[in-house]
């Protein structure tokens, strides 16, 4: 599979830098140079960090700026003392497309990700381009959604040497079919060390979802005006792209093109990373118009 293989030659590529959103350090890294093609920003999932899309940047960002980012609490940005929320991810998605000057990037969201994704829709459908969530089950569309009030905590296990904590990564869902260069590459960009040991560079703590329910009319709204691409990239062997998921894709817009790639689990770019980025660049190269 080249793009592990690449990521693990080149290590991390691209531009670090950092901006301040509602009192937190948010970090990311910035790939390629303006072009012709659309500006992107990669989102990743609950409890993973940009390093899930890291290896692919240099092969997505040609003819176009690519960005990716760790939401507080995950990855390398700070952590909040006060606990999180979909509105506070949302603006931290919008406030690196700001610090960054990004024009009206695509937004490419992988699992939890596509909520926030649509939440940053909801908040400022201007600034954004489209949408192309990846095997995403939608949380906080009111009345859509399955009933479900937060993301439960994590009891996150220090461990006492970086073998033993490398030892214990897994993915989750688990996937058999998952790269083992990638995932060992994965684990070792997802520790850090404290006083007390390895640990895992995700806070743990549950996300209440309750008042960042989300109105499915106005998010239609707002998916409307976004002149990019509308898509959901759904993985054929994961067990989260249940016919309900996908109907709750479809109704959000008419425009949301839906794209199943076989054999794939949840996490596309451990077991099938060519064609997630084949199908990416199709969308990306394809026109799509306001509707």
């Amino acid at each position: 599979m080249t793009a592990p293989q690449t990521a693990l030659r080149c290590g991390q590529p691209g531009q670090a830098a950092s901006v301040i959103v509602a009192g937190c350090a948010i970090r990311y890294r910035i790939f390629g140079t303006a072009g012709a093609g659309p500006d992107l920003l990669f989102l990743h999932g609950r409890g993973a960090n940009m390093h899930w899309w890291l290896p692919f940047m240099p092969r997505i960002a040609q003819g176009r700026r690519a960005v990716a980012l760790d939401l507080s609490g995950c990855g390398d940005s700070d952590w909040r003392p006060d606990g999180y929320s979909v509105r506070l991810f949302a603006e931290e998605v919008l406030g690196v497309a700001a610090a960054c000057g990004l024009r009206h990037p695509v937004l490419i969201a992988h699992s939890f990700g596509g909520t926030v994704g649509l939440r940053a829709a909801l908040h400022d459908p201007a600034a954004l381009g489209g949408l192309i969530m990846v095997d995403s089950r939608l949380l906080c569309l009111r009345d859509l959604s399955a009933p479900k009030d937060q993301l439960i905590a994590r009891h996150l296990r220090g461990y006492p040497t970086r073998a033993a904590a490398l030892a214990r990564f897994r993915l989750t869902p688990e996937q058999p079919g998952a790269d083992p260069d990638f995932l060992a590459w994965l684990a070792a960009q997802s520790l850090r060390q404290d006083p007390d040991g390895w640990r895992w560079k995700f806070d743990g703590r549950a996300v209440d979802l309750t008042p960042d329910m989300m109105d499915p009319a106005q998010v239609r709204a707002a998916l409307a005006q976004m002149p990019g691409p509308l898509a959901a990239i759904w993985g054929g062997a994961s067990p989260l792209g249940t016919p309900a998921d996908q109907d709750i894709a479809h109704r959000l817009s008419d425009r949301i093109r839906h794209h199943h790639i076989a054999n794939a689990g949840h996490h596309i770019m451990a077991d099938q990373p060519d064609a997630l980025i084949d199908c990416l660049n199709d969308l990306l190269a394809t026109p799509a118009t306001a509707g």
